[in-house]
């Protein structure tokens, strides 16, 4: 639910930093701790203290802000752009965008969704399913029955996250989050059969894109 409004020639800009920011302190003039290399947000409270300073106020703000080299701004609720930054040049290399979503949505959104983009992985041999709603890693030698012991499961109603290549991510709090891999999503490779397609035998219910991996 992001619309572009601005700064289209700054879509090569490299996000470091998984977590987001409003920019409220810096428009009140605290400059001293400014993480200008994450997600900036504008919300309602934010832009209508934009609009109560003076024309020359806003010009230095917004001046100072864009002279960070911010990845992206945000301005929920559907907020219009201010004029003023509009016309400040370095404003074209730093994409803008509007959200019809109020301020805590956005962030709480991005938040969990930066968090798993960031979140390091790995990638092992093994299997991931969901059974009974709990997610289950399978492990073992090369032959030793992890596809096998799959199907079985999916035939029982079970599903499939991944097999042969298990993608695990390392989120806080220590969670692990199983996911299927791109390159083989929802397929498996059984001996005397070749590559199969869970989702297209077995239906969609019989699969899943990530679980939390509890055994």
């Amino acid at each position: 639910q992001l619309k572009l409004i601005h700064g289209k020639d700054g879509f090569s800009n490299v996000l470091t930093h998984p977590e987001v920011y409003r920019v409220g302190l810096f428009l009140s003039g605290y400059f001293d701790y400014f993480p200008y290399d994450r997600i900036q947000i504008l919300g309602k409270a934010e832009i209508s203290y934009f609009n109560s300073l003076d024309a020359k106020r806003k010009k230095e703000i917004v001046k100072k802000l864009f002279d960070y080299k911010i990845p992206c701004l945000i301005i929920a609720h559907n907020m219009p752009i201010p004029s003023e930054i509009k016309k400040i040049e370095n404003a074209k290399k730093i994409p803008i965008f509007q959200t019809p979503l109020a301020t805590f949505r956005i962030v709480n959104a991005l938040t969990i969704y930066l968090e798993e983009k960031f979140a390091p992985q790995i990638i092992m041999p093994g299997s991931i399913l969901e059974v009974y709603g709990i997610g289950i890693l399978l492990l073992g030698q090369a032959g030793v029955g992890k596809s096998e012991c799959a199907i079985s499961l999916i035939e029982r109603k079970h599903r499939l996250i991944s097999d042969d290549a298990a993608m695990i991510k390392k989120l806080p709090d220590g969670i692990l989050l199983g996911c299927s891999s791109k390159i083989v999503k929802h397929c498996m490779e059984l001996r005397g059969l070749g590559i199969i397609d869970i989702k297209r035998l077995y239906g969609i219910s019989s699969v899943k894109n990530k679980v939390s991996i509890e055994l």
